[in-house]
């Protein structure tokens, strides 16, 4: 005789709808709530700071305006590195003296572009045939 677990059919399902969800609330409970839906509730009740479920506070949302200036500071760094690598690549391989063009060349530009698509393709590669590195 097997023992069931009555709240087990709704353990993937909205507490507020009751449609089937993957989504986890962003609060300590974690139960799965659609992000429509919850929105929809906060709006409705005013209750944006605590969870129905588990009462808890929701976690303040991260500075959106930090994300932005991090990854931009990360994305000029990566194309000034890829730059620097696809021209001292293409000086070596052309028996060029090498020379370091600025960022706003169209040398640097088309460097940064061909040493990221290369990237990008063996990063592929690696992930799709599982090549241990």
């Amino acid at each position: 005789m097997s023992k069931e677990d009555p709240f087990e059919e709704l353990q993937d399902e909205c507490y507020i709808c009751f449609e089937p969800c993957k989504t986890k609330s962003p609060c300590h409970c974690q139960t799965y709530v659609h992000r429509k839906c919850l929105r929809q509730y906060q709006e409705t009740s005013g209750n944006y700071e605590t969870c129905m479920i588990c009462l808890q506070p929701y976690p303040k949302p991260h500075n959106i305006l930090k994300k932005y200036i991090s990854n931009t500071i990360f994305s000029v760094i990566m194309y000034i590195a890829t730059g620097i690598i696809g021209t001292f690549i293409w000086d070596i391989s052309s028996n060029h003296t090498i020379q370091f063009e600025p960022p706003w060349s169209i040398k640097h530009f088309l460097a940064a572009v061909v040493t990221s698509v290369v990237i990008i393709f063996l990063y592929f590669i690696v992930i799709r045939y599982r090549i241990p590195v």
